[in-house]
């Protein structure tokens, strides 16, 4: 299944490296790969083309990217590689006793997994720090957020804003695998600290509103993207109990919706 894709020069399998710079953004534990590039769906198990059968082009490039990495990972825990399918939230379906996540923009992909005995949810998100337009703030912050950003450099404030946004990603995809609760951007709220940043659930209806906040995840800028991270580690979830077939991806289209949709 080592495809050579049409924009590059080398097979996609060769493409696919350990991402540390991802790994030091999670706990110890926590494996992460990477793909620079596209890759193809004839890199991808027969039953997980089936799963983007209808899908255009674009979308299933990045599935597939999504699949190499999170197969990459999973194998370098000890497991063999295996399809890595949906469910009917559209989520991974991770191996029994693991606990993942995946995020991709445009020729880019990372997955990162562990082990759910010591995971009990994660989440990564990858953001074009461009396209996090001032335009789509006000859809994506609360009051107070957006009155910080405002406050902060002119100069600053497009990377803190695609970090807001990116952290909200992140967290949603990790507090969906623990509870399969939809989250609105407005939900929660973010702040930032150096190479840190926390998120706290103000709707009081959630499970997980008075549990485990602040929530602190870790953010990275790499060229013109950003990287944010967060796990929720099984000694600190006891109580909550993790939803069977979660797992940070493709997640329901509301109420975070995807950059692309909020453009229009």
């Amino acid at each position: 299944m080592a495809n050579v894709d049409s924009g590059c020069d080398k097979p996609t399998i060769d493409r696919i490296h350990r991402a540390t710079a991802v790994e030091q953004l999670l706990p110890e534990g926590v494996v992460a790969f990477e793909l620079r590039g596209s890759a193809s769906p004839e890199d991808l198990f027969p039953s997980e083309r089936e799963c983007v059968a209808a899908a255009v082009e674009r979308r299933v490039r990045e599935f597939a990217a999504g699949r190499l990495c999170a197969r990459a990972g999973l194998v370098a825990l000890g497991l063999g590689p295996a399809p890595l399918l949906t469910g009917c939230d559209r989520a991974p379906l991770w191996p029994m006793n693991i606990s993942g996540s995946i995020s991709h923009t445009e020729n880019y992909c990372v997955a990162v997994v562990g082990r759910e005995a010591q995971f009990a949810a994660i989440g990564v998100d990858v953001e074009r720090i461009a396209e996090v337009s001032p335009a789509l703030w006000p859809l994506t912050m609360r009051g107070e957020e957006l009155s910080r950003l405002l406050n902060r450099e002119e100069s600053t404030r497009q990377q803190t804003a695609a970090l807001i946004y990116s952290a909200k990603e992140a967290f949603y995809k990790c507090q969906y695998s623990l509870t399969s609760k939809w989250l609105g951007f407005e939900d929660v709220l973010v702040s930032v600290a150096g190479d840190a940043f926390e998120v706290s659930v103000i709707a009081p209806s959630h499970p997980l509103h008075y549990m485990l906040s602040p929530w602190v995840g870790r953010f990275r800028v790499q060229g013109d993207f950003i990287v944010t991270g967060i796990a929720a580690e099984h000694c600190n979830t006891r109580g909550i109990h993790r939803a069977p077939s979660a797992g940070g991806e493709d997640l329901p289209a509301a109420p975070f919706e995807p950059l692309h949709r909020l453009r229009g």
